[in-house]
């Protein structure tokens, strides 16, 4: 009977622990995170007046291809709490982070990982928090910036033309060496065909949402 009642203890005392540490937790939010050229810097405030000497902070960053860092760092001062001279704001500070140029990688990713706070003093406190950043600068790739080009054949000949167009729908004109249009059509298909039957050099020219493309044809 007395082993049980002891173990009844122990185990309240734990589930007070647990609901202690929770409450704390609840109290503590990842503010703001910085990215430096080498360093990402999280910031972290705690509303609570509950203090840690010397706490581990431990970051596990999400796997991704473009940042990688160490992720671990015990911080050395106190959790701050409101009222003090840091007012309830602490900082993690990880050096000797890489990233990946942010013109590689696409505008305003999203990077998530979380925030371990432990207490190197008492077993019993953990506290995760969740954080995200976004970081990169590179546009997409679009058709009229990327190796796609407008296809008329045979080239020269005598006036009937096979287009194959970088996509399917679009508006092609043909200019004169004078710039007059001298003939349009609407495109519905990536391939299509046209006749011109004057001699001379003119200027096929491909439009669409996707961008716009031109090339020189020899009408013999």
């Amino acid at each position: 009977m007395k082993k049980t009642i002891f173990l009844g203890f122990v185990l309240s005392l734990f589930s007070q622990f647990n609901v202690f540490s929770q409450t704390i937790c609840d109290s503590i939010i990842v503010e703001d995170v910085v990215l430096d050229a080498t360093s990402i810097e999280i910031k972290v405030y705690n509303s609570s007046q509950h203090t840690i000497i010397y706490p581990y902070f431990t970051t596990v960053l999400t796997d991704n291809p473009y940042i990688t860092m160490a992720d671990t760092l015990q911080v050395l001062s106190f959790l701050s709490v409101p009222g003090d001279g840091n007012n309830g704001f602490s900082n993690a500070l990880y050096w000797n982070v890489t990233f990946a140029p942010a013109s590689s990688v696409p505008a305003n990713t999203v990077f998530t990982g979380n925030l371990v706070i432990t207490d190197p003093n008492d077993s019993t406190f953990s506290c995760t928090k969740p954080f995200s950043f976004t970081y990169g600068s590179a546009v997409a790739a679009t058709p009229e910036l990327g190796m796609a080009k407008l296809q008329v054949f045979p080239n020269p000949n005598e006036g009937k033309w096979t287009v194959i167009s970088p996509v399917a729908q679009g508006n092609i004109a043909i200019y004169d060496a004078f710039g007059k249009v001298v003939f349009t059509q609407v495109i519905t298909a990536e391939s299509s065909t046209f006749e011109v039957k004057n001699p001379g050099i003119y200027t096929v020219k491909f439009e669409s949402t996707a961008g716009s493309w031109m090339e020189k044809i020899c009408v013999k």
